[in-house]
């Protein structure tokens, strides 16, 4: 699978890795809605509790749920003012409306104890630093039985897109899993974030690679 680093991340660094981020971020048009290829991504709030029609085609669903300190900075970059609390909470009530749907999450302990009780929970290694594992990193699964692998989010990616046709992602960032997911040979993905440079980023992800 082609390494895929591009991803929307709350983690700031040297100053010059942060100057270089936010210079790609202003080059990116804000969009609320792209489609193409079967694949779709729009601008929502899973603080609402639902989740877009889309999502309904979905045979897996796979997702990174921001930590507080990143909704914070989630939020700032959005324009949206919503707490670490409401997306648990909207969180929950997606996870028991998609009973049908094997939901794979990764996330901290936080937002992990105000959902329902998961039928399967592990420890995950951090890609993006490789090789480093963090207690408060968890992967935990609901309304299906999960066998994949559960050592490195990008192993996990591979997976999904060798096993599964349509995978869904509403904390899609910037495309990191969605992307990865194609590239292991999924055919589609249904995408969401409440940013719409987000959205936009992924768009024309998707129209780059389509081309």
């Amino acid at each position: 699978m082609k390494k895929n680093r591009l991803y929307n991340t709350a983690i700031w660094g040297p100053p010059n890795v942060v100057a270089g981020r936010e210079r790609k971020r202003r080059l990116i048009s804000p969009m609320d809605f792209y489609s193409a290829n079967g694949s779709v991504v729009l601008r929502h709030n899973v603080a609402t509790g639902l989740l877009p029609a889309n999502f309904k085609e979905c045979d897996v669903m796979f997702c990174e749920a921001p930590w507080p300190l990143g909704q914070k900075i989630f939020n700032e970059r959005a324009g949206v003012k919503v707490t670490h609390s409401e997306v648990a909470e909207g969180l929950a009530q997606i996870i028991n409306s998609y009973r049908d749907t094997l939901i794979i999450l990764v996330l901290g302990p936080e937002i992990l104890k105000k959902l329902p009780e998961p039928v399967g929970l592990a420890h995950v290694f951090d890609d993006m630093e490789r090789g480093r594992q963090l207690d408060s990193m968890n992967l935990a699964w609901w309304n299906g039985e999960y066998t994949g692998p559960t050592d490195y989010i990008e192993s996990i990616h591979q997976y999904l897109g060798e096993t599964y046709s349509t995978m869904g992602d509403f904390f899609c960032g910037y495309g990191y899993g969605i992307f990865n997911f194609l590239a292991a040979g999924g055919q589609r993905f249904i995408a969401s974030d409440y940013d719409s440079k987000c959205v936009g980023m992924v768009a024309k992800r998707l129209r780059d690679y389509a081309e």
